[in-house]
């Protein structure tokens, strides 16, 4: 029973002890530095043609921007004229004929009215 008790009180105090313990970022800072678990590697930044490439990306994404915003400013205005064009063509046919000579009467419901 005494084994037990210990085996029970080893599994539930080393999970709350190293809780405990790396709950403070201090130390966990202290860990990291001197077992040197991370190793940054030299930054990509440091290397000039690393720049020169980010930069043209830049430079293209931007010009790729400038486009889009052309051509949805052209999309626009094509959608304006088409909107004037549908409804002058529908002013042009609802003056031409008169309201009695559609081409669907439902007659058969309405009754013959002309």
């Amino acid at each position: 029973m005494k084994l037990e008790a210990l085996k029970f009180g080893i599994y539930i105090g080393i999970p709350v002890v190293a809780s405990a313990l790396f709950n403070e970022p201090e130390t966990i800072q202290w860990f990291v530095d001197y077992f040197q678990y991370i190793e940054y590697p030299v930054p990509a930044s440091a290397d000039s043609q690393f720049r020169q490439k980010l930069e043209a990306q830049v430079i293209h994404q931007q010009r790729q921007e400038e486009q889009r915003t052309l051509m949805k400013e052209q999309l626009q205005a094509l959608d304006q004229l088409a909107n004037q064009n549908k409804n002058r063509d529908h002013q042009d046919l609802n003056s031409n004929s008169d309201s009695n000579s559609r081409w669907f009467r439902p007659r058969w419901i309405f009754g013959a009215r002309d």
